[in-house]
C-alpha cells in the first residue's frame, strides 16, 4: 500500500493535507517542533527537548515507507501534526508516536493519524501498534483505543499500549512475538 496525499476536515471545518513526510520537510518539521508547548514536547519525548538536532531532522524526514513511515498534516503551509511508525525487528509490531500542534489538538487529527498509520502498517504485514505514553496523556490513549482492540500495561511510570491492526484486529488474535 502506498500512502497517498489526502485532504482531511478537522472538527472546526478547516482542511489539512495529510501526506507522507519528505526530506524537504526538515525545515517545516523544525518549525513545527519549535511551536509545540513544553507540555506537548514532554508528552512526546518524556522530557524537555526544545530543539530537534540536524541528525534527528534527517532521521525523521528520511523514511523508507515500509520499515519506517511518517505522515505529516499540513495547514497553511505549516506542519501541524506528525504520526510515525518504526518496525521492531523480528516482530510483526511497529512502534508508533504522534504529536499534534497545541492549537490543533482536540480536532480529530491525532485519531486520523493513528488510523492512517495503522492502515499503512497492516498493508506491510504488521499486526500490532505499540505506543508508550505518559499516564496523563489521555488524548493519545483515547486515539489508540479507537484504532482497534488494545491491551495496556503500566511500568516505570509509562503506559504501554498495544493495538491490534489489520487481520489481527478482525480476528482478535495476537501474534506470538519473541521477547524483547
Amino acid at each position: 500500500m502506498t500512502v497517498v496525499q489526502e485532504q482531511v476536515t478537522l472538527k472546526d471545518g478547516r482542511f489539512v493535507e495529510v501526506r507522507p513526510i519528505r526530506p524537504d520537510d526538515a525545515e517545516r518539521l523544525a518549525e513545527f517542533h519549535a511551536r509545540l508547548s513544553p507540555e506537548s514536547v514532554r508528552r512526546r519525548y518524556f522530557t524537555a527537548h526544545p530543539v530537534l538536532s540536524p541528525k534527528e531532522l534527517h532521521r525523521f524526514t528520511h523514511v523508507d515507507g515500509d520499515t519506517r513511515l511518517a505522515l505529516v498534516a499540513i495547514l497553511d503551509d505549516a506542519i501541524v501534526g506528525v504520526g510515525r511508525y518504526e518496525s521492531l525487528p523480528g516482530t510483526s509490531t511497529v512502534e508508533v508516536a504522534f504529536v499534534v500542534r497545541d492549537d490543533v489538538q482536540g480536532l480529530g487529527l491525532g485519531a486520523h493519524l493513528v488510523e492512517r498509520i495503522g492502515e499503512a502498517a497492516a498493508a506491510h504485514g504488521k499486526t500490532e501498534l505499540l505506543a508508550e505514553t505518559l499516564p496523563e496523556n489521555q488524548p493519545m490513549r483515547r486515539a489508540l483505543h479507537r484504532a482497534g482492540p488494545t491491551a495496556s500495561t503500566f511500568r516505570d511510570g509509562v503506559v504501554e499500549v498495544r493495538v491490534l491492526i489489520g487481520a489481527a484486529a478482525a480476528t482478535g488474535s495476537r501474534a506470538v512475538e519473541p521477547p524483547r
